[in-house]
């Protein structure tokens, strides 16, 4: 019984976590550029964005799922306010405009 618990909550977290990509991504065409194929914007501006901080659980916690699953990129392992401000965050199209 316990197994079948675990399996399950781990479960749980993985749509939790979808869900919160999604979330990011729908937001991104609002505040990033489209250059070409790419939407590109700092992290700075989306660390302070007011909708999106009242949206997700965790900005830094969901780039960081978003960039496991090819969903965006960015150089650092780890995204800090202030030290990772002028840090660009880049999304393909194909995930931000499906």
């Amino acid at each position: 019984k316990e197994r079948k618990r675990e399996r399950e909550r781990k479960r749980l977290k993985m749509v939790d976590v979808d869900h919160e990509i999604s979330l990011l991504l729908a937001e991104v065409p609002r505040l990033a550029e489209k250059e070409g194929d790419t939407y590109n914007v700092k992290f700075k501006v989306l660390f302070e964005d007011y909708k999106l901080a009242n949206t997700l659980e965790s900005l830094c916690g969901t780039l960081k799922a978003a960039k496991r699953k090819g969903k965006c990129s960015y150089k650092p392992q780890l995204l800090l306010q202030g030290m990772s401000d002028n840090e660009t965050i880049s999304f393909p199209a194909e995930h931000v405009d499906a």
